[in-house]
C-alpha cells in the first residue's frame, strides 16, 4: 500500500513540477542543450545527447581543436579540467579516491604580448575500476588509462591548436568480463579571422587522425574546412557559410574501407529595417533547397525567438560488426524560445519540433537559474512526447552554497549537491554508439542519483570530498552496463598567478 501511495505521489509531483515551470517560464531562465548519460563512475565514457536534434554524437569543437562525430564514440575522455577562475596563469587539480582512482590535470598560460599567449594543457589518469577490470589490461590495472596534451596558440587574427589524445580502459560491461576500449589520436587546428571594410572573413581547418580499437582497430582521417563570409550593407547584410568535411578510414584490413564526404552551404540574410532581429536563408545539400529563418522580439529582461535550423550527421554504422558502412540523416527543428534575465533569476523554456525520417516529435525544455552569488541554484527539466525517443524525462538539481567565514574574508565553505533523474525507453542491451531512436516496443525505465561535494576555499586553493552516484542500488540505465555504485575522492584545485 505504502508503495502504491508512493508511486502515486511522485505521478503527481512531476505533474505539478511540469505545471509549475511550462506557467512561470515567463518568469525565470538559463540555457542548456545537453543531457549527459553515464557508463562508470570517473565520467570517463559519457555520452552527451542533443536535444536539439536527439544525438549523441554531434561534431565537437573543443579548445581550437575538432573531434569527428562521424566516429560515434563518447567524447567526454578528451575534456581537461579547468580552474573556476578564468584569470588563471598556471594550475594544478588532483583527485585521488576509491578503486586506487588518480587524476592530475595541469596547465600553464603564457602571455608572450598583448595580443599573443600559449596556453598548454595535461591530463593523466588511472582507475582499474570496482573490480579491477577498467585498466588497461587485465593484468596491467594501475597504469596511467588516460593522457590528454593540448598545446593553443592564440593571437588576434590567427588561433591554432594541436591535441594527443590516448586512452586505453576496459568497458564496464559485468563484474567478470573485460572489453578493452584502445583510442589514439591526433588534432591539429587552424582558425584566421580578417576583414576588409565592410567585408569579415573567416577560416578554419582541422584534422582530426589516429585509431580506434573496440570491436575492430578503425584507422582514419578526418579533414574539416569552413568558410564563413559576412558582408555589410546599409540594407541588408548577406552571411554565407560552407561547410565541407571528408572522412577516410580502414577497418582491420585494406579492403574495408570507408570514405563520405558531408558538405553544404549556408545563405542568411539580415535586413537592417528590424534591428537585425530577422534573418532569412536557406541551406543547399545535395542539390536540394532547406529554407531557414529567425525572429526575434525584445522587450526590456524579456526575449522571444522563432526559428528553424536543420542538422546533417553522417555515422559509422556498427549495428552488425561484419559490415561497417555510412548512415546517415537530416533534422529538422522549429524552436520557439522564451527568455527572461533579471540578473538574479534567469530562465529559458523551449518547445521543439523535431521533424526526421517522415518523424515528428516536440520536446520541452526548461532550465531555470536563481543566483545570490553566494547560493546557487539550478534546475533542468526535459520531456520529449515522443515513444521512439530514448530519453523522454530528465530532471536535474544543481545547488551551490559558498559563503564567508564569519571571522573571515579569506576563508569560503562550500556545499554542493548535485540531482539527476532520469526516464528512458528500455532497449536490452542497448548500444549506446547508436542511441538516435528506437522504433522496438518498449518499456519505460527510471532511475536516478546524486553528488555531493563538501569543500573549503582559501583565495587560490581548493579542497573538496567528492561522494558521486549515490542511489539505491546502483545507477543503471542498461542491463548492457553494470550499475554505477558510489565512489568517494579528494581534490584538490590550486591557481598559481606568478
Amino acid at each position: 500500500m505504502y508503495s502504491c501511495l508512493k508511486i502515486k505521489l511522485n505521478r503527481l509531483l512531476n505533474k505539478r513540477f511540469f505545471i509549475f515551470f511550462f506557467l512561470f517560464s515567463i518568469i525565470f531562465t538559463n540555457n542548456f542543450n545537453y543531457i549527459p548519460i553515464y557508463t562508470d563512475q570517473i565520467g570517463h565514457s559519457v555520452y552527451y545527447y542533443n536535444i536539439n536534434n536527439r544525438s549523441i554524437t554531434d561534431d565537437l569543437f573543443y579548445k581550437n581543436i575538432f573531434i569527428d562525430g562521424i566516429k560515434k564514440y563518447s567524447r567526454s575522455s578528451y575534456f581537461i579540467k579547468n580552474p573556476d577562475q578564468s584569470d588563471w596563469k598556471n594550475y594544478f587539480i588532483y583527485r585521488q579516491g576509491d578503486y586506487i582512482y588518480r587524476e592530475l590535470n595541469i596547465g600553464s598560460n603564457y602571455v608572450l604580448t598583448d595580443s599573443l599567449n600559449i596556453k598548454v594543457h595535461g591530463q593523466s589518469k588511472s582507475f582499474p575500476g570496482e573490480f579491477a577490470l577498467l585498466g588497461p589490461s587485465e593484468n596491467n590495472f594501475k597504469d596511467n588509462v588516460l593522457q590528454n596534451y593540448i598545446i593553443n596558440l592564440n593571437s588576434n587574427k590567427l588561433d591554432l591548436g594541436f591535441m594527443y589524445h590516448i586512452e586505453n580502459i576496459g568497458l564496464p560491461l559485468n563484474n567478470y568480463e573485460y572489453l578493452n576500449k584502445k583510442y589514439e589520436t591526433i588534432h591539429f587546428g587552424l582558425k584566421h579571422k580578417s576583414s576588409f571594410k565592410k567585408l569579415k572573413y573567416n577560416f578554419s581547418y582541422f584534422v582530426d587522425t589516429g585509431s580506434l580499437d573496440i570491436y575492430k582497430e578503425i584507422n582514419y582521417l578526418s579533414e574539416l574546412i569552413i568558410l564563413n563570409f559576412f558582408i555589410e550593407n546599409n540594407f541588408l547584410d548577406f552571411n554565407v557559410k560552407s561547410f565541407n568535411k571528408n572522412f577516410i578510414s580502414n577497418i582491420d584490413t585494406s579492403t574495408n574501407i570507408l570514405k563520405n564526404n558531408l558538405n553544404y552551404l549556408k545563405f542568411d540574410f539580415i535586413p537592417n529595417y528590424f534591428d537585425k532581429n530577422l534573418i532569412l536563408g536557406f541551406d543547399i545539400k545535395d542539390k536540394e533547397l532547406y529554407f531557414t529563418f529567425s525572429l526575434i522580439y525584445k522587450y526590456e529582461n524579456l526575449r522571444l525567438k522563432l526559428y528553424k535550423d536543420n542538422f546533417y550527421k553522417d555515422f559509422i554504422n556498427d549495428a552488425n560488426l561484419d559490415s561497417y558502412f555510412i548512415d546517415s540523416f537530416k533534422s529538422e527543428n522549429i524552436i520557439f524560445e522564451t527568455s527572461l534575465n533579471f540578473q538574479k533569476i534567469i530562465n529559458n523554456l523551449k518547445v521543439i519540433r523535431n521533424i526526421e525520417k517522415n518523424n515528428t516529435n516536440l520536446s520541452f525544455i526548461n532550465s531555470t537559474k536563481i543566483d545570490f552569488s553566494y547560493c546557487i541554484l539550478n534546475v533542468k527539466y526535459y520531456h520529449n512526447q515522443a515513444d521512439y525517443n530514448y530519453i523522454k524525462n530528465y530532471i536535474n538539481y544543481n545547488f551551490h552554497f559558498s559563503p564567508n567565514l564569519f571571522w573571515s574574508d579569506r576563508y569560503k565553505f562550500s556545499f554542493d549537491v548535485n540531482y539527476n533523474d532520469y526516464k528512458v525507453n528500455d532497449r536490452n542491451p542497448v548500444n549506446l554508439d547508436n542511441i538516435f531512436h528506437s522504433f522496438s516496443n518498449i518499456e519505460n525505465k527510471s532511475d536516478n542519483f546524486y553528488n555531493l561535494k563538501f569543500g573549503l576555499i582559501v583565495e587560490k586553493f581548493k579542497f573538496t570530498y567528492n561522494i558521486n552516484f549515490i542511489s539505491n542500488e546502483g545507477f543503471n540505465l542498461s542491463n548492457t552496463f553494470l550499475p554505477i555504485n558510489k565512489i568517494a575522492f579528494f581534490q584538490v584545485d590550486w591557481i598559481f598567478n606568478d
